[in-house]
Formats: C-alpha cells, sequence, structure tokens
C-alpha cells in the first residue's frame, strides 16, 4: 500500500479497505458575476432547524474540532475509535445520533501504532470500508503549505468526506512557534480553508502543558482555542482505567454531558519471530454500563473507617512508588504492585494485623507469624475490594477509583 510517490511528491490518498470512492454530490449556488456578498434579511432566514451534525449536539459539518488531553489519556485511542464508527455510518456513537460517512484520517504520527490500532477496531466492528488515510508529512503553517492544503481539498471532495482528523496539531506545525501566532495563524487559516472548502468537520488532535493549569487548554497558541467550535478534553490515564471525555467548549452545541471510554488488549496475530502483535482499541460504556458501575459505588463503596482509610492509604502510596503495568483480567492495562510489595509494604507500616493478632502471634515461628500476617491483609484487601476501592487477584492488587466495574459485571 504505496501513499507517497517520490516522482511526484503529492499526497496519496489510501482506503484502509479498498473500494471505489463516490463522488461528493455538488450543489451549485446561483451567482452574480463578480459578485461576492449575498446579504438576506432575517425574513430569508427560514424556519430554525438542527445543524447538520455528524455527532448530534456535539461534532457539526463544517466545524473545527480540537480534542485534547496529557499524554497517556488515549486521544489518538478515542479519535480513531470516532473516526472509524463515523466512517461506517454507526447510528450512534456514546449514545448520539450520527450522520456519517467517508473520513479522511491524516496521520502525521505513530503511524505503525494508528495501523494496529484500525486492526483491533476491525476485528471488533468489522472493516471500515470509507476510512482514508494519508501519511506523507507535511505542514499546515509553513510558507508554501497552500498546495499541499489545495490538494488536500481536493482529496476530500472527490471522496466526499464528512470529517478529516489532522493527528497531531503539533506535527502539523512542525517547524514554527507553537506559541507564535504566525505559524498558528498559517495553520488555522489552512483549517479554515479545509472545513469551508469541504463542509466537513476538521478534527486537530493536541497535547496540552505538563502543569496541572497547562493542561485544562491546549498547549501553545491561544488563538486555536478562540477559533474552535468544539473542544474536548481527556481527562485520565487510559494505562489506569477509565477516560473522561469532557464537552469544553461547544459553540452551537448543546450536550455537554461528559463521555466516558475504556480500553481493551486485542491480539492480532504473531511476528516472524513467533511474538504476538497486540494493540488496543477503545471501549465505549454505555449508559447501561455507567449506571451500572454508578449503582454499584452507591450501594458498596461507602465512607471508610480510619483503618480502612489507612490501608488504602499505604496501597495508593505504593501504587505511586512500585507500580507496574498490569493486564487486569476484565479491566484491561492497570497500575498495579504485587502482593508480596504491598506486604512488605503493610509491614513497614504496622498495618498486617490489628493488636489482639499480634499478641497472639507472639512466640510463633517465623513461618507461620507470616502466614498469618498475610491472611490479615487478605482480609483488609477483601473489605476495600467490598467497597469498591480496589481488586486482586493471586499475585496483584490494584485500585478501581475511577475505574469502574470490571467488564462481564
Amino acid at each position: 500500500m504505496s501513499l507517497h510517490n517520490p516522482d511526484t511528491d503529492k499526497l496519496e490518498v489510501t482506503a484502509v479497505s479498498a473500494r471505489a470512492a463516490p463522488e461528493a454530490s455538488k450543489k451549485e449556488t446561483p451567482k452574480t458575476a463578480g459578485q461576492k456578498l449575498f446579504p438576506l434579511s432575517a425574513g430569508e432566514l427560514g424556519p430554525p432547524s438542527s445543524p447538520d451534525y455528524v455527532i448530534k449536539g456535539l461534532i457539526n459539518r463544517g466545524d473545527f474540532t480540537i480534542i485534547y488531553g496529557k499524554a497517556g489519556c488515549g486521544k489518538s485511542l478515542f479519535t480513531a475509535d470516532v473516526a472509524f464508527r463515523v466512517s461506517q455510518r454507526s447510528e450512534r456513537i456514546y449514545g448520539r445520533r450520527v450522520r456519517g460517512g467517508p473520513v479522511l484520517y491524516v496521520c502525521l504520527e505513530g503511524q505503525r501504532g494508528f495501523r494496529l490500532r484500525i486492526k483491533a477496531l476491525e476485528d471488533e466492528h468489522g472493516t471500515a470500508k470509507e476510512l482514508y488515510l494519508i501519511e506523507q508529512p507535511f505542514s499546515l503553517s509553513e510558507a508554501g503549505s497552500e498546495a499541499f492544503v489545495t490538494e488536500l481539498i481536493e482529496h476530500a471532495k472527490k471522496l466526499g468526506v464528512v470529517m478529516i482528523v489532522i493527528d497531531t496539531w503539533a506535527q502539523a506545525t512542525a517547524g514554527g512557534d507553537e506559541n507564535g501566532s504566525e505559524a498558528g495563524g498559517r495553520a488555522l487559516a489552512s483549517i479554515n480553508r479545509l472545513r469551508t472548502e469541504t463542509n466537513a468537520v476538521v478534527v486537530c488532535i493536541d497535547h496540552t502543558g505538563w502543569s496541572e493549569d497547562a493542561q485544562k487548554r491546549p498547549r501553545g497558541w491561544s488563538g486555536k482555542w478562540a477559533a474552535s467550535d468544539t473542544a474536548l478534553r481527556l481527562d485520565g490515564d487510559i494505562k489506569k482505567g477509565d477516560v473522561v471525555v469532557v464537552p469544553e467548549r461547544l459553540k452551537d452545541g448543546t450536550d455537554f454531558e461528559s463521555l466516558v471510554f475504556g480500553s481493551e488488549k486485542v491480539e492480532l496475530g504473531v511476528d516472524e519471530d513467533g511474538d504476538p502483535i497486540e494493540s488496543f482499541r477503545a471501549i465505549e460504556r454505555s449508559e447501561s454500563e455507567l449506571a451500572k458501575i454508578a449503582s454499584r459505588r452507591d450501594r458498596k463503596g461507602g465512607s471508610l473507617t480510619a483503618k480502612e482509610a489507612g490501608d488504602l492509604d499505604v496501597i495508593v502510596s505504593s501504587l505511586a512508588k512500585l507500580g507496574q503495568d498490569y493486564d487486569a483480567s476484565g479491566y484491561g492495562v492497570v497500575n498495579a504492585v504485587t502482593r508480596d510489595a504491598l506486604y512488605s509494604a503493610f509491614r513497614e507500616a504496622q498495618r498486617v494485623a490489628d493488636n489482639a493478632s499480634l499478641q497472639r502471634d507472639k512466640g510463633r515461628d517465623t513461618e507461620r507469624k507470616s502466614g498469618a500476617e498475610r491472611e490479615a491483609m487478605r482480609r483488609r484487601l477483601m473489605t476495600l475490594k467490598d467497597k469498591e476501592k480496589i481488586d486482586f487477584d493471586r499475585a496483584w492488587v490494584w485500585s478501581t477509583i475511577n475505574i469502574g466495574a470490571p467488564s462481564g459485571v
């Protein structure tokens, strides 16, 4: 699958699943020769109507949308899932109505990972015959970028796309000052051309800064935020649990309710060495699943006693210091600590048993005492599990705060 022709230096588009692309419908607007401005009276506006949406109440045709968040929040995972299902013309995405159609995904970084994510999505949803990919690097902000933008518009019109994804803003403006208005202004002008000349929504994936305050807005030039129609902030760490998608800005949208997604590891086969090829796909949390999680937390996630809170503090501290990625059954990849390491932390904090148990254990040999202490710790872990604060298996312990119920529960 060739995406770049070095002889012509042209953008080349490849369908993720090959099929003849439909011609975009052409709408002719009558114009008087030389006339560029067309005043309308209030009476000519007609009755109110819903915007020409892609995802109702959230993303509209012809808009500029930013999807942003800190490193590790699953921006590309979430956006690939949305683009994939829009291209499949799914009836609903995250409970919202969809008017889907072809999608053009401009992948300027992490191309191999993107291809694997698409394969993982196909494993769940079937093929995406109208998802098209461009991998050739180019800039939206450098002088002379107009030729690339013009060619991109031509491809978008020919394919009849409803969505164009730019992954990421940083790569699309590489070489320029991301905090300056000159490079940012040129990139924004390119995006405005894309959306106005194709009537597709242009979705840009963007990063945030590292400080707590900087994570509230996309990194760099503030003009892109002011120009955006929709801004979706992803809050969370996809390796540790579910991520919340918060609509921070909806110029013409009305649905400010947050979305929630998790992740699932998918095995895609083996490589030439016989090692597994793996990727992840986003898992939409449905309203019924979210209600079930909320119900479980309301029922079992009550307040902790002082002793239970102290136990949880030790676990949280151990996860921060010693946590490792672990593929927990039903949860996906979480930050977990081994039970042996946690046992040592409990002993150091003198929390392995209550005072009465310690008195009974005096005089026991080391092996018997260790067994009693581990059983006491297991009972205390079970109490926190029953209150939906943690979960564990034979070897690992992880927090379930902000994760929710495991799949199948």
